[in-house]
């Protein structure tokens, strides 16, 4: 969705292994279902195909795909082109090797190297699309829009090995553990206890006080209006939290640093953010044995409890085989479990789920088999 994580205990190297084996087992097959820039059903559906497909990732209106020679593809609405469900080439990026980053019509991706003489086997990163708060990174304020990739100097030579983005701001860790922030516009999304938006990358202080001066064991993730780290099995968590999005045991308005989620000893190996445009959000999260936590909101089901009630604490998601991914979409949640089966539940209203209705679902359900990747968008579902 409009956040979106990427993979699981080492966000950088595990993507690449899990996308390479998943490109030869799966095939070069994208399916997908929900609405993207239109109605497109509510079950799996073949609507892509490519030959060595390494990453993809879900978000608002749009869709990205990483290929084995470092392209990148988008489709639905790319601020490219007009929207279309034709794969566009993105222009002017080279050696891609980092799940994408899809938000709220703006996008992220990170090469390596990078383009920089003086830094040479440092990354880049690049954003494009509609820039609204500084969500782009690139110094402008301004609601503006960039069809081409721009290059977020600010984070040159930094060694940006992760990132991930929410409805109008991002994240990104750099090798380092050095955690930044930019765009915003709601209180509190930045996390970093002062300013409400900034139009270039700043450092989140609290944030990269965690990491330990390292990017091993790290991850960050955002949601719609939220935004997180995971360091060494315990996650934290900052933004809104009218709905209990921290995790933390409370629903006070907002949370503007970085709190800890209460996990009751519990250590947890991948945490990704979701919810929509209406700044509420749920997380999910996965533990090393394969189990399913979930906190926030969940009035649309989207906890996997059976009920359509917040949670302010991680709550286990039952009825769930072993799990090796999870991905949290607007309203609704997706999880594969090691059989290469998507298990999805929660808000429906537009196919999302993909069990073929349209009414919300509260407990997981089985929608599809011999799937590798999975990501989830605002109102819509990706699988590879």
């Amino acid at each position: 969705m409009t956040n979106k994580a990427f993979a699981i205990a080492c966000p950088l190297v595990a993507l690449l292994s899990a996308g390479t084996v998943a490109a030869q087992a799966v095939g070069p097959r994208v399916n997908e279902w929900g609405t993207i820039n239109k109605y497109l059903g509510d079950a799996p559906a073949q609507v892509q195909s490519f030959s060595t497909l390494v990453a993809i990732d879900a978000g608002n209106k749009s869709d990205l795909a990483v290929l084995g020679d470092g392209s990148v593809w988008v489709w639905g609405n790319t601020e490219i082109a007009p929207a279309s469900m034709t794969a566009i080439h993105v222009p002017g990026l080279r050696s891609v090797i980092h799940r994408p980053v899809d938000g709220n019509h703006d996008f992220a991706v990170i090469e390596q190297p990078g383009t920089d003489a003086s830094c040479p086997t440092s990354s880049s990163v690049y954003t494009w699309g509609l820039n609204r708060l500084g969500d782009l990174g690139i110094g402008v304020s301004v609601q503006q829009t960039f069809s081409t990739p721009q290059d977020v100097t600010a984070l040159d030579c930094q060694n940006v090995v992760a990132m991930a983005a929410g409805a109008q701001h991002m994240v990104a860790l750099t090798g380092s553990g050095q955690v930044y922030v930019w765009g915003g516009g709601v209180r509190d999304t930045l996390g970093d206890g002062s300013i409400e938006s900034s139009d270039v990358p700043v450092l989140n202080a609290a944030a990269t006080a965690l990491t330990g001066g390292t990017s091993s064991g790290v991850e960050v993730t955002a949601g719609s209006s939220i935004g997180g780290i995971l360091v060494n099995g315990q996650a934290y968590v900052w933004g809104n939290n009218k709905q209990g999005e921290c995790g933390c045991g409370s629903t006070m308005g907002g949370v503007d640093t970085p709190s800890a989620v209460e996990q009751g000893g519990l250590l947890f190996s991948f945490i990704d953010q979701g919810g929509d445009i209406g700044n509420n959000g749920h997380t999910l999260a996965l533990t090393a044995t394969g189990a399913v936590y979930a906190w926030g909101t969940g009035t649309n089901g989207q906890l996997g409890q059976g009920n359509t009630t917040n949670s302010s604490v991680p709550v286990l998601v039952p009825g769930l085989p072993v799990i090796t991914d999870v991905r949290a979409g607007g309203v609704h949640s997706m999880a594969l479990d090691a059989g290469g089966n998507v298990w999805a539940w929660g808000g429906n209203a537009d196919g999302q789920v993909g069990n073929g209705t349209l009414t919300d679902v509260l407990t997981p359900v089985d929608v599809e088999s011999g799937i590798g990747m999975i990501s989830a968008g605002d109102v819509h579902s990706l699988s590879a």
